[in-house]
């Protein structure tokens, strides 16, 4: 008999290592590199992402003017809309739901102690439903592609079959499901 493995547990033990690594590495965020924990449960995937501002942005304030604004709507839009990860088609695999926040492009948000340098982040949580959750093997990770500041995606993965942590770069976007 199979015991399907509750979603929160799969993000929990997902999360450990980078726990750990928030420890070693709380400090400042690293310019170039997002992180990616994806969940695998059944028919239910859920992905988290963390990336800092100045690699989805070539700026890290709250926006100066309408270009600036401009551009921070436009990706967030491009967040949202999940183009950039991508499933097997034979999978069948839809979103359900996506959100967006930023941090440190508001105003209010702005560090008093630093006034002339602040750092900002993109952190997103995406819920897909994959009809086919067998032919779900891998997935594509196409950041670095829309958003030419992030070279590197620490991507961490829970599946019911086990756990991995690999880097999706520039020419090597695609990470294996444990399975």
């Amino acid at each position: 008999m199979r015991h399907p493995i509750p979603l929160f547990l799969l993000l929990a033990s997902a999360s450990l290592p980078i726990a750990a690594n928030a420890v070693r590495h709380h400090g400042p965020h690293v310019h170039g590199q997002a992180n990616l924990d994806v969940a695998v449960d059944g028919t239910a995937l859920e992905v988290q992402l963390s990336a800092p501002g100045i690699g989805i942005l070539d700026f890290e304030h709250p926006a100066r003017d309408a270009d600036e604004r401009q551009r921070l709507d436009a990706a967030v839009a491009t967040l949202r809309g999940a183009r950039w990860l991508q499933f097997p088609v034979a999978a069948a695999c839809s979103l359900r739901s996506a959100q967006v926040n930023t941090e440190g492009y508001v105003v209010a948000m702005a560090d008093p102690d630093e006034p002339g340098h602040s750092h900002a982040e993109f952190h997103a949580r995406y819920a897909f439903q994959c009809a086919h959750p067998a032919r779900l093997d891998h997935l594509q990770v196409l950041l670095s592609q829309r958003f030419a500041g992030l070279h590197k995606v620490v991507v961490n993965v829970a599946t019911a079959a086990g756990q991995d942590r690999t880097e999706a770069v520039a020419g090597q976007t695609r990470v294996n499901l444990p399975g």
